[in-house]
């Protein structure tokens, strides 16, 4: 995308944010009014980006984020944290403490501090209701016309194409004008909420600072301008205020070190995976000029060379990796996860086994052991190890839908069509969830799966219903339906 799209898209964001801020103050939305905006903000996302699909990351990310989360008052919401797969210099917080960062900020991190710096503050956007507060409720718009005007936004200035801007244009056109300083402040309390929790986890507000210098620094030298920016204006302002912080918490007792390990860990997968390959590169050889008794340059060349489908080389890299970190539960899944997709499964077998052993909350190492034992035809075994994935982790759809292909291989069609249809109505497609479960209806006889068949399905056809609903919203239907709000 050109500088002046990506400006001129981003800039439409800044207007909307900034034209929701306008509104007074004095309303606020429910926090289950708020839920039900997330639900489908959420389906938005989904669409129109690229979540980074990887349990490790999504593990360490979301487990500091409940870190962090324990050191701000209880909250009405369950928080859930994303990498979004976009080299942007970016991170928002949506409705309902759904918080993403996006992967080029991610990589562009060098320690723990700073991305619970960053973090922070967007938690800090959700608990004082900033959405919330700045919705308008004098009038209606639906939930759905809302939440994709939200996401029409971030669609336009993730340069996604035309529809997303012409919508963001005509939902704006009946706006009233709008006041920087309101959004100023909401970023200030959102610092101020963030660096209190900083400092309770153990962190200083160096790591806030560094990152805001980061971003800013990527403006000064002529690239293109960061979306963060864009949607978190007074940056300035903000480095001199955090630093009058900084120069306080030099006077507080030091604080313990805080472990590097699973960022370290985290970082090298996001960068080797979903990174600028040649950057990653260059950062590896970095990494083991400077440490060459690290295993993580040779684990991030591994899961470099996998990316780009070098198999036989990745497997080297990766035993490499394991002379210098042996028994590690993560290095051993990636390595068995090469001998699967190699059809050596005999091999992968065997790895994966010890992988998970020393790690039962290594929920990939688990579901590519049952995958190995479904390609093996040792049934029994692969679905036992996706009926317990389920149990410890409901929401592991990749386990639903192989334990559905485990039910299928064996011929009990009905449970193999009932879990695929849980698979899709987990996964935002509620039209395959609906024919899913209606076939396997059809094809059992067995009460006890019939009736949580029905249920399944009633709730299927329910949103089914409901997102059909607000499509016809979004294409003119009538909107005083009183289930959502106006914005002036």
């Amino acid at each position: 995308m050109t500088k002046v799209k990506k400006a001129w898209t981003a800039g439409l964001l800044s207007i909307l944010l900034l034209f929701i801020s306008a509104v007074p103050q004095t309303f606020g939305i429910t926090v289950q009014e708020e839920e039900d905006l997330s639900k489908e903000f959420m389906k938005y996302v989904k669409q129109q980006y690229t979540l980074v699909d990887d349990p490790f990351i999504e593990r360490y990310l979301n487990d500091l984020g409940q870190k962090l989360l324990k050191h701000y008052p209880p909250q009405p919401f369950t928080f859930h944290f994303y990498v979004v797969e976009q080299d942007v210099y970016n991170a928002f917080a949506g409705p309902a403490g759904h918080v993403f960062v996006n992967s080029g900020l991610f990589a562009a991190m060098d320690n723990e501090s700073e991305l619970a710096g960053i973090l922070c503050h967007e938690i800090g956007h959700v608990v004082c209701r900033h959405i919330s507060k700045n919705i308008e409720r004098s009038g209606k718009i639906s939930i759905g016309t809302l939440a994709g005007m939200m996401a029409g936004i971030l669609m336009g200035a993730a340069g996604s194409g035309s529809a997303a801007t012409a919508m963001t244009i005509s939902s704006i056109a009946a706006g009233q004008s709008v006041s920087l300083a309101f959004s100023r402040e909401d970023e200030q309390q959102a610092d101020e909420v963030g660096a209190k929790a900083l400092e309770a986890a153990g962190y200083s507000v160096r790591g806030m600072i560094t990152m805001l210098k980061k971003i800013k620094a990527r403006d000064w030298y002529g690239s293109d301008i960061p979306s963060y920016l864009e949607t978190h204006p007074g940056v300035d302002d903000r480095i001199v205020y955090l630093s009058r912080d900084l120069v306080a918490e030099g006077t507080s007792p030091v604080k313990p070190k805080i472990s590097e390990e699973a960022f370290n860990r985290a970082h090298t997968r996001l960068l080797a995976l979903y990174g600028d390959k040649q950057t990653a590169v260059t950062q590896f050889k970095a990494m083991a000029e400077k440490d060459p008794g690290s295993f993580l340059p040779d684990y991030g060349m591994g899961l470099l060379a996998f990316r780009e489908g070098n198999r036989e080389e990745a497997k080297a890299y990766l035993k490499k990796a394991l002379e210098k970190n042996a028994f590690d539960s993560y290095l051993l899944t990636d390595l068995g996860q090469n001998y699967f997709l190699d059809g050596d499964y005999q091999s992968a077998r065997k790895i994966l086994e010890a992988a998970t052993s020393m790690d039962s909350k290594n929920l990939e190492g688990r579901l590519f052991l049952g995958q190995t034992l479904l390609e093996m035809k040792k049934f029994s075994g692969a679905q036992n190890i996706f009926e317990r994935l389920l149990v410890d982790s409901p929401d592991y759809s990749k386990a639903r839908y192989y334990l559905g292909e485990t039910f299928s291989r064996q011929g009990r069609t009905g449970e193999a069509f009932y879990n695929l249809g849980l698979y899709y109505l987990q996964t935002g497609d509620e039209i395959k969830a609906v024919f899913n479960l209606k076939r396997a209806q059809m094809e059992t006889t067995d009460a006890s799966l019939l009736k949580e068949i029905k249920g399944a399905l009633e709730n299927a056809e329910r949103m089914n219903k409901k997102g059909k609903k607000n499509k016809k919203d979004k294409k003119g239907g009538s909107e005083d339906d009183g289930e959502g709000w106006r914005l002036n």
